[in-house]
């Protein structure tokens, strides 16, 4: 499923490969690889989920 953002349409499943790459590479967001969508795509979504607070319901899952 794609969805919309600032900048474009993209694929669900790259904005979190995106978001679990900085996060664990601890990249600076313009650092992303070129392979993933644009650093506004994925920061937008990331603060979206910050300040809604599913940031935090994804990190209370059981692994």
């Amino acid at each position: 499923m794609r969805y919309g953002s600032p900048g474009g349409r993209y694929e669900m499943r790259e904005i979190i490969k995106a978001l679990l790459h900085q996060s664990r590479a601890r990249c600076q967001w313009d650092h992303l690889p070129h392979d993933l969508p644009p650093r506004g795509a994925v920061y937008y979504y990331f603060a979206r989920w910050r300040d809604d607070g599913t940031d935090q319901v994804i990190h209370g899952l059981p692994h």
